[in-house]
Parts: structure tokens; sequence; C-alpha cells
């Protein structure tokens, strides 16, 4: 099943673009920050698949434990509540599907045999259960959703290189986007394929295989580009191919994104013991305004709304990594 596996611009403008770009980085080279993990060994879960935020606390989802959805809070980091029973049942979880969220709400699909997403506050304590949506199993499955206010959702169709938006009073998707697709079937190595994240104000798309981040208004429409590279992609079609990744993922808060970028092929990743990735964080605007380095990077992350910690997940390490922002 496909949900449990996963511009052009004028030469004159693309010419003076690059210079700024480059001028910004150098500036910024030497203002990296280290970030040194504090590993965690939690009792209640794992595997990881997501980490998303609300406020200050974090939501886990997990896959192999027998509840599925937690949320951690405070300092030391500590489990505040668990929920989500694996099963087929009407509030049963077959695959937990976190959305990203700025608001004080957090939506969780799977529910129902995979048919129903569920609006929650949380109080402190415990989650709060509020609106039920059924949404209906056609189509692609959406990947990198957020939900952006009480009834609409933005994800990104991994398999038609897509952007769309669900209105959920109604189960009807406008098109926001539109990629150019390779001329062969196999998704996951579309020269387009990208990750997706959406702040308060704009939504970005960070490219896997090209150097290059596309900021834009919640319609879609292209705001400012970052591109660091024009050379096309050149991309092996295998499962063992050593192909060269850019951007491994990026996530938003209110105000920023936090892009992982790796700019390796897989086996230098390996090689350097999973090491070297950086975060670069970017403001809704698209200016980027600080990097970050790691001594252990993670792979899936968040960070809380008030942009104060960053909590990972590295599979090597099997454990959270928690690390405070400067």
């Amino acid at each position: 099943m496909k949900y449990l596996y996963y511009l052009l611009i004028f030469f004159q403008f693309s010419c003076h673009y690059q210079k700024t770009e480059n001028k910004q980085e150098k500036e910024l080279e030497g203002n990296t920050n280290l970030l040194r993990a504090e590993i965690f060994y939690p009792n209640e879960i794992f595997d990881v698949i997501k980490i998303s935020s609300i406020g200050d606390f974090f939501v886990i989802a997990s896959v192999k434990a027998d509840t599925l959805i937690h949320i951690y809070g405070d300092s030391p980091l500590t489990l505040k509540s668990s929920f989500g029973k694996k099963g087929e049942g009407p509030l049963d979880l077959m695959l937990p599907i976190l959305c990203n969220t700025t608001s004080d709400k957090a939506i969780i699909g799977g529910f129902d045999r995979l048919s129903t997403f569920i609006t929650y506050t949380f109080d402190g304590n415990n989650f709060v259960l509020h609106e039920k949506y059924k949404i209906p199993q056609n189509g692609n499955p959406m990947n990198d959703i957020a939900f952006i206010d009480s009834t609409r959702l933005i994800f990104n169709d991994i398999f038609d290189l897509q952007l769309k938006s669900l209105d959920l009073n109604n189960n009807k998707q406008k098109l926001l986007r539109k990629f150019e697709k390779d001329d062969h079937r196999e998704s996951f190595f579309y020269s387009n394929k990208g990750h997706l994240a959406v702040s308060s104000e704009s939504m970005a798309y960070a490219y896997s295989y090209k150097d290059q981040i596309d900021f834009m208004d919640l319609n879609g429409n292209v705001i400012h580009v970052v591109k660091k590279d024009n050379r096309k992609p050149s991309i092996t079609i295998d499962p063992n191919a050593d192909n060269k990744y850019y951007y491994a993922n990026i996530f938003a808060t209110k105000n920023f994104y936090y892009a992982l970028y790796r700019n390796k092929t897989t086996n230098e990743f390996i090689k350097g013991q999973y090491k070297g990735d950086v975060i670069e964080v970017y403001n809704n605007e698209g200016t980027l305004v600080r990097t970050y380095s790691f001594d252990i990077s993670p792979i899936i992350y968040a960070v809380d709304q008030n942009d104060k910690r960053m909590v990972g997940f590295n599979a090597q390490k099997e454990a959270l990594l928690i690390y405070d922002l400067p």
C-alpha cells in the first residue's frame, strides 16, 4: 500500500539573485551554531515516524508500540499523555497520520481504517477531542500534511508532484502548484521530488535532488526562490543508487522554516557516520537568518512554536535527541 511507504527565472535576474544568495551564505558561515544533543531514552515507545509540535509541547507518532501517539513537554522532557490504540475500530489507529500545525489544535489521521481525521487540543494533561472529519479513500495518499485552520489542509502529492489543499467541510481538493514530472513512473526518483512545510503565512518546498527551496504564499504562488546550484540533477533509478541528496527534511513553526541540508550522496553520509547535516533557518519571506550544525544529526525533528527547543529522532541512536536553540 502506498500509505505505508512511502520556475523558470529570467537569466538576468538569476545571475543577480545567485550573487545575493551566495553573499548571504558567506556572511552566515562564521555564525553557525553547534547544537549538542541531549540523548533521551523514553520508556514508552518506539519506532518514531513523525514529530510535530503544539505550542511548547511535542507530539510523537510511532508504529510499533501498542499506544501510537505520545505528547511530551516540560524541561526535562516528560511524557504528558498517550493515546491511540492500534486497531481497526472507529477510534483505533491503523497508521498514525500526524499533521503539522502552527495553531493550538492538533489534527491526527488514520482512525477508522484510515478514513477519519480528528482535531484535538491539549489542556496540559490530556488530549481533548473536538471535530471528526471523514476523508474519502480515493486518489493518491497525502504527504507532508499541514493543518492551516479549522477546516483546511495543505498537502504534498508526491506521486503526481502536486501541492494541493483540502476543504474538510466538503472534501473538495484544490490544485495549488504542479511540478514537471520526469519521463518515468518511479516517483521516489523524480528530479522535482521534495518536502513541503507550511507556516502561518507561507509555505516552502525543499527539493530532495536540487539545491533549491521555493517559498510560496498559501495559494501556491512563488514569492522567493533560494537556488544555490543550477546544474540538472543526475539521478540513478535504483533502490541502492548512490544519489546526491540536498534537502532531507523541512519543518515550519509560525515564523521560521528549519530545513535539513545534507549536500551528500548516501554513501558519503554513511561513511561520515551520519554526520555533517546542517539546519538552515529561513523566515516566512525566505531570507536565511541563521544556521545550525550538530554533534548528532536528527533525521526526523520538530521545533516548538516559540523556537526555543528542537526534538529529533535518529534511528542509529534509537532515542530522542533534544537541542536547545540559542
